[in-house]
């Protein structure tokens, strides 16, 4: 018996080890993204080697999808497909990154206070802007009603004692 692969087979190898790759590359984190968070993490005139850069994008994911895994794995046990903030604080926690809690509360309150602000504003956007469309609908109708009335006086101005249309008047 033979061990030999034919073309076809191997070609559906490779193109499932690309897809497998593409799909693996999708979830890379962006390089610039990466080197800002480096830049603000590190003292002034700290080069990186792009080695490292790298190395750090490739933990940072791995980090992230550790931690998603775990989380989900709580969301999964509270018979929830949506992963929840106090689900990713127990992972942190179950994974023994508790140290990172207190700022990652931190980090988490103010993002909902920064929600609840853009929340609020655009409400009151919304109202400022539907008291505005009231206020010109109410001048739209207003310029009506002159309108009109002034017709109206046109026509009566029109119409002589007895009830007829002056002939001078009309068009």
């Amino acid at each position: 018996m033979s061990t030999t692969t034919n073309d076809s087979e191997h070609k559906g190898d490779e193109k499932g080890k690309r897809q497998r790759e593409d799909k693996d590359e999708s979830f890379d984190l962006p390089h610039a993204v990466v080197q800002r968070i480096l830049k603000n993490a590190l003292p002034d005139g700290v080069q990186v080697q792009k080695d490292a850069k790298l190395a750090v994008e490739k933990a940072a994911k791995i980090f992230i999808n550790y931690v998603t895994a775990c989380a989900n794995d709580f969301a999964l046990h509270s018979n929830r497909r949506t992963i929840l903030s106090k689900d990713v604080l127990s992972a942190m926690e179950e994974l023994e990154f508790a140290d990172f809690i207190p700022k990652l509360k931190l980090a988490l309150e103010a993002f909902e206070k920064e929600n609840a602000d853009k929340a609020a504003a655009k409400k009151d956007r919304s109202e400022k802007d539907k008291s505005e469309k009231d206020k010109e609908d109410e001048n739209e109708k207003d310029e009506s009603k002159k309108d009109n009335e002034e017709v109206e006086e046109e026509d009566d101005e029109n119409i002589d004692e007895d009830g007829n249309e002056d002939e001078n008047e009309t068009s």
